[in-house]
């Protein structure tokens, strides 16, 4: 009989019994007659578990289908990007829908990416006479992105309680005057950044893109239709799209990875300015172990700033922490998504690492002096 913390645990043994009754993400969506990333969130949310085709069973969860990175044990892990520029792991694991207690890390991200730029614009780049501020983003929420509530400004209390004395507080802690309620909200919506000139005039809008906006996503028909209103209102909307494994919602960019026939390049990451007053789409287009673009982000009338975007990877990198997530001991996860030549750029540092760690293993200690 199987006890309860084996049955919740993704041990190798569930994976050696279910292996010849396993479908893979792809193939179950294919089955249903569903998108990918859709099937992916369902299981996420918990409104799929376990599937029956006939007599082949489906047993679908995000602990089983990392199930090498989350239990291995020998891992490499390192502080620093091992790559120039954009992490094509982290990118992965940021488009993946986490589950229980193991959430997604793209509202984290989105999040970070928002405030690094905010800052960047208010204290080194925009021009007297501007300010840029963190507002509701274009983008719709998805309760797909993370199962676990997004708290917001949610602390506040209508009748103050008495303080707790005594043993329930730490003797060196200083006693609070009062203690009020806790009450975390989920906001409605992500954030965007809106530049403002002195009138208080929008002038320019910036998104960092999410998943559940993108085309064939939940909420993709409403981004567009506040997209089309952005824009027909005359302001420049400047989108940051790291998202590979989506197409952009900005009409006419040629799809990642290319398919058969498509004669146009492409690449897995992409920053569009269009700007309704020039009547014009600029694109910043690049690739794995390339820097990001710095780009010329309009303002009002003849104004324009240059963003670096590679110091802000940079600093989201840093601040996040973000290796702590990357394993590279292991390819990204489904890596069919990247282009044949970027599977075989992402190849190269993984196989320089691996091989740098074996010579490292084998290398007998030094005998002391």
């Amino acid at each position: 009989m199987l006890g309860i913390a084996a049955v919740n645990d993704p041990a190798k043994w569930l994976l050696d019994l279910a292996a010849p009754q396993l479908l893979t993400i792809d193939e179950a969506a294919a089955r249903l007659a569903l998108d990918m990333h859709l099937l992916e969130q369902l299981i996420a949310e918990g409104s799929i578990r376990t599937l029956s085709f006939k007599d082949i069973r489906l047993i679908a969860t995000y602990e089983l289908d990392h199930y090498g990175s989350a239990v291995n044990g020998m891992g490499i892990f390192f502080d620093e990007n091992q790559y120039v520029g954009v992490n094509p792991h982290l990118m992965s694991e940021l488009q993946t829908p986490g589950s229980g207690s193991n959430t997604s890390l793209y509202p984290d991200f989105h999040l970070s990416g928002i405030a690094q730029i905010k800052n960047t614009l208010n204290r080194e780049l925009l021009p007297p006479g501007y300010r840029a501020n963190a507002e509701t983003s274009l983008q719709i929420s998805s309760k797909y992105e993370s199962s676990s509530p997004e708290p917001d400004v949610g602390i506040y209390s209508k009748s103050p309680r008495a303080a707790l004395s005594g043993k329930e507080k730490r003797e060196s802690a200083a006693q609070p005057s009062a203690v009020l309620d806790l009450v975390i909200e989920q906001p409605d919506h992500p954030m965007g950044i809106g530049i403002h000139n002195k009138l208080g005039q929008l002038v320019t809008w910036i998104e960092v893109l999410s998943p559940s906006n993108m085309p064939g996503q939940p909420h993709a028909a409403a981004y567009q239709a506040n997209r089309a209103r952005c824009l027909k209102s005359g302001v420049p909307l400047v989108e940051i799209d790291l998202l590979h494994e989506y197409r952009s919602p900005t009409p006419g960019v040629p799809p990642y990875p290319p398919v058969e026939g498509q004669t146009e390049a492409s690449n897995p990451y992409l920053i569009t300015v269009s700007n309704p007053r020039a009547e014009e789409v600029e694109m910043y287009r690049w690739g794995i172990n390339e820097h990001l673009p710095i780009v010329a982000i309009p303002l009002g009338g003849h104004d324009a700033i240059d963003f670096n975007f590679h110091s802000w990877w940079e600093n989201i990198w840093r601040d996040g922490r973000l290796g702590d997530f990357v394993d590279y001991s292991v390819e990204p996860a489904r890596m069919n998504k990247y282009s044949t030549r970027d599977q075989e750029i992402i190849r190269e540092p993984m196989q320089t690492i691996a091989e740098t760690r074996s010579a490292d293993q084998a290398e007998p200690p030094s005998a002391p002096k």
